[in-house]
């Protein structure tokens, strides 16, 4: 193999194998910690005692631990919104903000009044929920910004 052809090829494959390492991360799901089977696999009841148990008290201490007094009274409202029984705690939730999902969210990223809650929601909420959930999360992941919030443009 010449030394030109050399660079290319591991070039190639390096793609390629990013490419799929970053496609089996894309299906990830594995086993929360602190339950006995996936997300996908828990029944309405099981899902209910997880959020209780697990998901709520450690999401109240990371949004608490952002802004105190705003997320002092943090529970299922917060999140799921104020009907959230009488839509089955259905996500997007029409209670939070709708945001605008064009240039990987920059209006509120570029916002000086949002960029900080958006910076938390991206950097804190989205992975610790993948966590806690045991899916993978970001813009190709299982949990992303439109798993709660509605957006307008809605996202392809």
């Amino acid at each position: 193999m010449s030394a030109m052809v050399a660079p290319r090829v591991l070039a190639h494959l390096l793609l390629a194998g990013s490419l799929l390492v970053s496609a089996c991360r894309m299906g990830r799901m594995t086993v929360p910690e602190g339950a006995e089977k996936p997300w996908d696999d828990m029944d309405r009841g099981e899902r209910a005692a997880f959020m209780a148990q697990i998901v709520l008290p450690r999401m109240r201490e990371v949004f608490q631990a952002f802004d105190p007094e705003r997320f002092a009274d943090f529970d299922c409202t917060t999140c799921h919104g104020k009907d959230a029984k009488a839509r089955g705690f259905a996500m997007p939730s029409p209670d939070l903000p709708v945001l605008d999902p064009r240039g990987i969210y920059r209006k509120h990223r570029k916002d000086p009044a949002q960029h900080a809650i958006a910076d938390f929601m991206w950097k804190e909420v989205q992975p610790e929920m993948g966590r806690l959930l045991g899916v993978t999360y970001g813009p190709k992941g299982r949990i992303d910004c439109a798993t709660c919030h509605p957006h307008d443009p809605a996202p392809r």
